[in-house]
């Protein structure tokens, strides 16, 4: 055996220095020899275990890789602060996400798992997928895509040499690209395994295996998930009412923690984990630990780790919630937002919460307590890398939104995305702005659209804005869209999260117009005044001769210096044929006074 698998790499390295190209057979056959000299041993394999240690998220841990053939296979990361563990039984899929949100796999975690599972476990199962495309042969490698039984393409490349794998690549849950490089192989049981992976992505990972088993048993608990215990004092079948604060257009809430004073939150639908203020956290005497990136829309720069023995919302009691620790305040300097940290949809996994906009009222119901009503438009609720998001209809095409309630547009899209790119071939009417809410001041491209239709629900000409994020942001580069506080005020939004719906209750709002910033100004507050920061080109507020720099003095009468800084914002989504007046004071100490009229802004 020995001497036939001498002579299958002589042969193959002579195929590749006379130019001669591999067949996918051939290829498949000798990655195959390579993983095993008995090939009866891959033919009859059972099981495949392989453990050993982690660096991840700027900590170490535990991390196991279990198979059980044909059809089951887990991954399991244990830090001392949480676990991970992602689960596949044939066709089903399960994850446990750090925050403990135990939820079934959607689309873009099922395809990051399947790549797993494929390279991870199926290349020591006798083939019965696909053979491999794309061949391409460069400087002593062969690369080959390979596709898992639901089409996800793995790009993989094979060491011309010994025709094991060196890398694989494939895009994650969150969009973006993956590649894991396997640095070394130790046998274990007559079997090639992985000694140490690397894996290239928004997390970066080292993974080292030092043991390995083969055909030994796996324990079966490693394929099964267990049900959370409940994190809350919610009694069965009971409901709470909240009281909201909304700024710009934001749902906030108030909340302790321990023995603190009352701090203000933002309840985001759109993050699939919840974030405190890193400073605030240190003053209660926690110690984040770890860091992560997240490919979220707004700047969360340098997340780490802390769990919270205890969140009070009034009288319900959140006990042990991992956190992510932020720079959230400096973050939010531009428009004055006053919040302390998010509650995300992590934090509401084993509960029903219901948001209504125009009540300013945020209510929680215990999943025995909630009795949707029939005439309620019923939506399915996806959670594509644990973000909450329903699929809605624009102009007549399907695509998954995210409920997005830190964003005050009505529909928003990455510039980049193919449905912004769609739009903008339309060549129709549109208006440029910049974003608000918590991602503000990034410029964007507002275009009307026909209709939006959720769960039979239509909502008639909203508007998308098209936000152009920079290269420097993972969330940015998403192919998903989102549902903002202007759309989503038009409904009181019924989450249930544990049983994957979405309920939508239309309100007095659902056939207002939508507005935008049509006066095309944004102000900032600076030196207790209100500043001019931006202007937009042939809008409303350029034509008249404001420009940056410029103190608003007075804004529909109220005082520049005292106005609320959400009112500010309200008054300048103009609706169309209406006017606002301000005063303004130039550079050069001249006063005007001002009537902006949004005559159309498309």
């Amino acid at each position: 055996m020995k001497r036939t698998v001498f002579f299958v790499c002589l042969l193959s390295l002579g195929l590749l220095a006379t130019g001669l190209a591999i067949t996918p057979q051939e290829l498949v056959q000798r990655h195959r020899q390579a993983l095993s000299a008995n090939q009866e041993l891959l033919f009859n394999l059972s099981t495949i275990r392989m453990v050993g240690q982690l660096e991840k998220y700027g900590l170490q841990g535990d991390v196991g890789v279990f198979v059980s053939f044909p059809d089951r296979f887990a991954v399991a990361h244990e830090f001392p602060l949480f676990s991970e563990r992602w689960v596949t039984r044939g066709k089903d899929a399960e994850l446990l996400e750090m925050t403990g949100w135990r939820r079934t796999a959607a689309r873009g975690d099922l395809f990051h798992l399947r790549a797993l599972q494929f390279v991870l476990g199926y290349q020591y199962l006798n083939p019965g997928v696909a053979l491999p495309t794309d061949l391409r042969e460069v400087e002593g490698e062969v690369s080959a895509t390979l596709l898992t039984a639901e089409g996800v393409p793995i790009r993989v490349v094979y060491d011309a040499g010994t025709f094991l794998i060196r890398s694989f690549a494939f895009t994650g849950s969150d969009g973006l690209g993956v590649v894991i490089q396997v640095e070394s192989y130790r046998q274990w049981d007559g079997v090639q395994l992985p000694g140490r992976l690397r894996e290239e992505s928004v997390n970066p990972a080292t993974y080292t295996f030092t043991q390995c088993e083969v055909n030994r048993g796996v324990d079966g608990s490693f394929f099964n998930i267990p049900p959370s215990a409940s994190d809350s004092n919610l009694p069965e079948r009971s409901s709470i009412r909240l009281p909201l604060q909304r700024y710009f257009g934001l749902p906030l809430i108030k909340c302790w923690i321990g023995n603190s004073p009352a701090l203000t939150f933002l309840i985001d639908t759109a993050l699939p984990f919840s974030v405190i203020d890193r400073s605030i956290a240190t003053q209660l005497g926690f110690t984040p630990q770890g860091r992560r990136t997240a490919a979220v829309r707004y700047p969360l720069g340098d997340l780490a780790f802390v769990r919270l023995p205890s969140v009070l919302l009034r009288e319900v009691e959140y006990r042990n919630k991992l956190f992510l620790a932020a720079n959230m305040i400096p973050a939010s300097t531009n428009i004055q937002l006053p919040v302390h940290g998010i509650l995300g949809a992590d934090f509401f996994h084993q509960q029903i919460i219901n948001l209504d906009l125009t009540t300013e009222s945020f209510r929680i119901t215990s999943t025995r307590g909630f009795n949707p009503e029939q005439q309620w438009a019923r939506v399915p609720l996806l959670t594509t890398g644990g973000t909450l998001a329903m699929i809605a209809t624009l102009n007549g095409v399907e695509t998954a939104m995210e409920l997005s309630t830190s964003s005050g547009e009505s529909i928003g899209f990455s510039a980049t995305s193919e449905t912004a790119r769609g739009l903008l071939r339309r060549q129709g009417p549109s208006a440029e702005a910049f974003s608000v809410g918590l991602g503000f001041g990034f410029p964007e491209t507002v275009v009307p659209l026909g209709a939006l239709n959720l769960g039979g629900q239509t909502v008639d000409a909203p508007l998308a804005h098209l936000v152009q994020f920079p290269d420097t942001y993972p969330g940015g580069r998403r192919q998903i869209g989102w549902l903002g506080t202007g759309l989503l005020r038009r409904f009181s939004v019924h989450l249930d999260i544990p049983g994957q719906t979405a309920y939508l209750e239309p309100t007095t709002a659902l056939r207002e117009a939508d507005t935008f910033n049509a006066a095309g100004l944004y102000p900032v507050r600076s030196g207790g005044k209100l500043v001019v920061q931006r202007v937009v080109p042939d809008l409303p507020a350029a034509k008249a001769g404001v420009e940056p720099g410029d103190i608003i003095i007075q804004l529909m009468g109220y005082p520049g210096e005292q106005i609320v800084f959400d009112r500010v914002y309200a008054f300048l989504n103009i609706p169309t044929g209406q006017s606002v007046s301000l005063q303004v004071q130039k550079g050069d100490g001249r006063v005007l006074d001002l009537q902006l009229r949004n005559e159309s802004a498309f």
